[in-house]
């Protein structure tokens, strides 16, 4: 009998065994492939030495099909202008040693359709006529974990797309922004941006998050927002740069920049253009850690160039002396990588 009974159990073990071994990789697809419209899951590689791979990006992308991944395998591939037009995972095996290389001609990475991913790879040297690392045309465009330096221009370029996410990426010695977008709506999440002109430039769109990045390093700006409209959010960042200040230019509405981060040097503008046809409110400073603990607000000194219908000449800003307060001022720095 007891025999029986354990047979009968061991028979049980080993279906349920096989049972969660066939569901295992299922939840694992549907976690790797969150936000693609398809899930047919076609994986096309290149490099490496398997069987049928390709030795292109190009040529892997251009047989894929939306919901497909494309693998790439470590090495260097000196391809430049790589158009994705189709909504698809791009994957590098290793961001350290898998290398897009523009090698000065063109942008590296060109995205024109919506749901790509693009993780895991150095991408540098983009040149004349465009410079960038990676431009984005399209919406909802993941770009994570990747190394973006060494570029003519931008590190990335959001162009007039929205609802995009980079998060956890390098991005460094680009000519001028790191990101660089005429955008709303968008997740900038722990990257590391570093060593470029401009850390972040922002301008023409609405509602954006700027959380836990590491802006510092830059020649200019840490975070510029030009020609916005509604809310931002730029909360928990380590920003030290030549100059920190975060520029706010509000066209159409009302521009308001919660902030709340840990500044090294304190150097802040903004700007007023229009005032008779722009209502204007301060920008809200909170939590923000000022390099040593303060038990008082911090005071934050900076200027006003107020353009347009205020000015004697159109061309020519008057400047203005202001100061605002962060009266909750955070007492030890933000744990930022």
């Amino acid at each position: 009998m007891n025999t029986n009974v354990l047979r009968k159990s061991l028979a049980v073990g080993i279906i349920l065994l096989f049972v969660g071994i066939s569901i295992v990789p299922t939840i694992a697809q549907d976690i790797e492939k969150p936000s693609l419209p398809t899930s047919s899951g076609i994986w096309l590689y290149v490099g490496g030495s398997g069987p049928g791979n390709y030795t292109r990006i190009q040529d892997a992308i251009n047989d894929s099909s939306d919901g497909d991944a494309v693998y790439v395998y470590n090495g260097t591939y000196n391809e430049f202008n790589i158009t994705i037009d189709k909504s698809i995972f791009l994957f590098g095996e290793d961001k350290y040693s898998t290398i897009i290389d523009a090698n000065l001609s063109g942008n590296c990475i060109d995205i024109f359709a919506d749901n790509v991913t693009v993780r895991g790879f150095t991408i540098r040297n983009a040149d004349f006529p465009n410079g960038t690392g990676i431009v984005i045309y399209s919406h909802n465009t993941t770009i994570c974990d990747n190394i973006i330096t060494d570029n003519d221009w931008w590190g990335i370029y959001i162009r007039g797309s929205n609802n995009n996410n980079i998060s956890y990426n390098i991005i460094s010695n680009n000519g001028w922004a790191g990101i660089f977008g005429r955008c709303s709506n968008q997740m900038i999440v722990g990257n590391k941006i570093v060593n470029n002109k401009i850390g972040i430039l922002l301008y023409f769109g609405s509602f954006s998050v700027i959380k836990y990045n590491n802006i510092s390093g830059q020649s200019g700006l840490g975070i510029q927002i030009d020609w916005v409209t509604n809310s931002s959010i730029v909360q928990n960042n380590f920003i030290k740069n030549k100059r920190d200040a975060v520029f706010s230019r509000s066209l159409i509405g009302e521009l308001r920049v919660k902030l709340s981060n840990e500044f090294l040097y304190k150097k802040f503008y903004k700007e007023i253009y229009d005032p008779y046809y722009t209502p204007w409110k301060k920008n809200i400073w909170d939590g923000n850690y000022w390099g040593t603990p303060k038990i008082l607000p911090q005071p934050i000194f900076g200027s006003f160039r107020i353009l347009g219908r205020l000015s004697t000449f159109n061309d020519i800003p008057i400047p203005i002396d202001c100061a605002n307060f962060d009266w909750h001022p955070a007492q030890e720095p933000y744990d930022i990588p």
